[in-house]
């Protein structure tokens, strides 16, 4: 079930350089496969890639 949210205000011009930048490092980290982002959006937990701060694999082994 989605929530029932007001649309997310339009991006800046900034921002949708930004969205890019993300959804590139993305795919390069992870693939094209990108339905966690899409899963945390659909359940409310985030405005979609806006809300994404850092994209980062983190492998086996030393993490802080």
């Amino acid at each position: 079930m989605k929530p029932n949210r007001p649309p997310p205000r339009p991006l800046s011009e900034q921002e949708k350089i930004e969205v890019a930048r993300k959804r590139a490092e993305w795919i390069a980290a992870f693939g094209e496969d990108d339905d966690m982002i899409r899963r945390l959006y659909e359940a409310g937990l985030i405005e979609g890639w806006r809300s994404i701060v850092k994209v980062e694999r983190i492998e086996n082994g030393d993490h802080q």
